[in-house]
This record gives C-alpha cells, structure tokens and sequence, in this order.
C-alpha cells in the first residue's frame, strides 16, 4: 500500500488507541502455539483465548523450536506477564537429541529462572496433547506419553520444593481427537478452539476471572456514551492514578457516582462541593462510568483497578442500568460474582455494597431488589448501606427537587447522599 486517504465530516477526529496497560498473557512453545495448519490467524488458538479473556497476549510459539532453551528463557524472563504459559513438550519429544532427564532439567530451570523473578505470577505447565494415534501405533503412543510424565515428575518435585502458582493442564482437557487434527499432532481450526477452550477454563480458575452464563456475570467493556467521555481513556487514566497515588476509599458505580466530582474527572461535576467537602479528605477515588453496568464493573475488576495497593474502604453501587435488560435474580447473581471478584484482590478492604439508588416510577423495584440485596451481603459477610433512601419522600416516591431527571441527583441530593459516607 503506498497511501490511504479517508473521508471524513469536518472537525471529525481519529485518536490511535493506545497500547493496553494491561500485562499480557506470555505464551512460549511450538509450532502448535504459533498457529500452524490454522485457515487464518484469528483462527489460532493463542488468538482465540486472547478474545474470550479479552487480555492482550505475546505468542511466542516458533515452529520447529520451543524446548525450554536458557537463552530464549532469558528473553522470557524479562516480560512482566499476567500468566506465563509454557507448552513446548511437542519438539521435545525426540529422545535422542532430548533424553528423558533432559526434558525433565530443562523444566525445571524453566520454572525455577521465572520464579526467582516474578515470585507471585501464575506459571502453567502444559502436557503435550497433540497426537492422535496413540491408540494404533505404540511406538508413537510411548514416544509421546513419556515426557508427559516427565512433566508430571517435574511439577510434583516443583510443589515439594514449596513452588507456589504452578500450575498442570493435563492432556485430556484440551479433547483432542481424530477430527481435531491435520496430520495427528497440529490441529485443524476445530482442534485450535478446543486447545483455546481447554487453557480458558484452567485461565479463569487461575486468574481468579470466573465467567457465567448470565449477561450480569459475563464481564465486558462497552462504549455507550462516546460523546460524553471515554470510557477506555477513564480505565487508563484510573490504572495511572492508582500506580501512582493509590487511594483509600473507593466509590464504584455507574454515572450516579461518576457525575459527582472527584477525580479523576468526569464530564461534569453535579456535586462538587459535597464530594470536596466530605469525600476528597478521605482520599477517595470515583470508581464510576457513565452507563455502567454491573457486568462492565466486572470487566474493570478483572482487569486491574484493584490491583497492586490496598484500600480501607470501598462502596459499590452498581445495578440500575441493568433494570431493563435483566431480572431481580440475575442481578442478585451478577452481584454475587462482583462481591467474591473484589474480595479476592482487596481482603483487607471493609466492602460496602450499597443499595440502588431510587429512580422515578420504579421505586417499588428498587425497594424489594434493595431488600435482596441486603440479604445477600449479610449471607456472604459485606456491608450494606441504603443510603438512597433519603432521596424519598415520605409516600416513597422520589423527592423531584433532589434529582435532575428523575434518576441523577442534583447538588441538593448529592449533598444529602454525602452525609451516608461521612458527612455530617
């Protein structure tokens, strides 16, 4: 291509994403990791489990190569990974060039060179699971199975040795069969969804990223209001600010939480002074998106704005987005994920989950799901706060001279909410 031009309305601007702060998933092995005998890239299985755990991923699978050698390790070694991935037993499974012990050496470096650097990333042993006929041919059928055993001697020796985060995917989980592969050991493009599958379902166990079947509990980005702010600038902006100046109280939610103040900024402030007043002296950062909801909460959990600091004090207050396309249960459900996903990554944090704020003409839903959700946190041993309630009126609907359309509350009604988090 020697040049492009498009068309585009004046004042139209194009803004080059940036790379993702997140740290990636590092794959290191064989041709079967590069992508051979796929029909197309996207059709790789590296590429497919980058798209389901939507995690920017490095795939270092070489063709022909990938036996653990010290000096790629070295290169490995230096990238600060999310999950290190080795699966490189397919090229060594000739024992005249890779005797038994070898094999079983070369893991052990393998594991013992990343552990000393990265002593708490997650790294995953893999069996070698691409051949097909082992029930026919048994000089192939031993040739292959025995460094699998090698694999399983070196992970036992690893654990003994007090290894932490190491981890086994064994060869029957990634269900490859005769019609999965090309030649028996690359698969075909079924064979590659399968080995994608296989890695997902231990990845999630590992990562801590359960994923349901639910809309609520199936996190996810989204891109709802591009007129009105970024949604992926205020993700990296969040990440920088927490690196950078980590905060003690959190306040996640939905534009209810963004459109108060705080920082980092939102595209309007509409309580400012409450939230300067009471908030900002408790170092608190706002957690919230404009038209969150709690599926989109649960994305930005997994991918780190509770990572790498510890909070004293974190309010959720997410849901009301969900009213329209999700039940009372799958929102209980969603909630039940989100509540053991920011456990997990904040222990030492006390976790308020607050009650949704009431919305004109469904203040009755918002009572009984509040009253569910108040059951919920008491079942699995969170906070609960209905601070919303001071936006009623007596009658239990909502007081309109709080709120600015029935659903964002004014300053008036931010300020009323403030007293809930400490105000007086």
């Amino acid at each position: 291509m020697k040049w492009l031009e498009v068309g585009v309305p004046e004042g139209t601007l194009f803004t080059p994403l940036p790379v993702r702060p997140d740290k990636p998933l590092v794959l290191y092995g064989t041709s079967i990791m590069q992508g051979a005998c796929a029909s197309r890239p996207g059709m790789a299985w590296p590429t497919i489990l980058s798209r389901k755990l939507d995690d920017p991923l490095i795939n270092l699978g070489f063709s022909g190569n990938g036996r653990l050698e010290q000096e790629v390790l070295s290169v490995v070694n230096e990238i600060d990974a999310k999950v290190f991935v080795l699966d490189c037993l397919p090229n060594l499974v000739n024992q005249d060039e890779y005797p038994l012990d070898t094999v079983k050496s070369r893991i052990l470096y393998a594991v013992r060179t990343l552990r000393q650097k990265h002593p708490a990333t997650p790294i995953v042993l893999a069996e070698h699971a691409g051949y097909t006929d082992e029930a026919i041919n048994p000089t192939s059928r031993k040739r292959f199975t025995e460094p699998n055993e090698v694999l399983r001697a070196a992970f036992v020796q690893l654990q003994a040795e007090g290894v932490k985060e190491l981890y086994l995917i064994p060869k029957a989980d990634f269900n490859q069969g005769i019609e999965t592969m090309v030649d028996g050991t690359h698969p075909n493009d079924l064979g590659m969804m399968r080995y994608a599958e296989g890695y997902e379902k231990h990845l999630r166990t590992i990562l801590r990223e359960p994923q349901g079947t639910l809309s609520t509990t199936r996190p996810v980005i989204q891109l709802r209001e591009p007129g009105n702010y970024d949604w992926d600038a205020r993700h990296r902006e969040i990440l920088r600010m927490n690196r950078e100046t980590p905060p003690n109280v959190l306040m996640i939610g939905n534009s209810i939480t963004h459109f108060w103040g705080g920082l980092p900024k939102g595209p309007r402030a509409a309580g400012a002074e409450s939230w300067n007043a009471v908030l900002e002296p408790q170092n608190t950062r706002n957690l919230g998106y404009g038209w969150d909801r709690i599926e989109n909460v649960l994305w930005r959990v997994y991918h780190g704005e509770l990572d790498g600091y510890a909070a004293k004090q974190i309010y959720v207050m997410i849901g009301t987005n969900n009213f329209q396309l999700n039940t009372d249960e799958e929102i209980l459900t969603g909630w039940r994920q989100l509540i053991e996903a920011i456990r997990q990554r904040q222990p030492t944090a006390t976790l308020t989950m607050v009650g949704v704020y009431p919305r004109r003409k469904q203040e009755q839903r918002v009572v009984e799901l509040n009253k569910k959700l108040a059951t919920l946190t008491k079942e699995m041993g969170v906070g609960y706060l209905d601070a919303g309630k001071v936006l009623l009126k007596a009658d239990g609907t909502i007081d309109e001279a709080l709120f600015s359309d029935g659903l964002h509350p004014n300053a008036k009604g931010y300020l009323r909410l403030s007293k809930a988090f400490g105000g007086r």
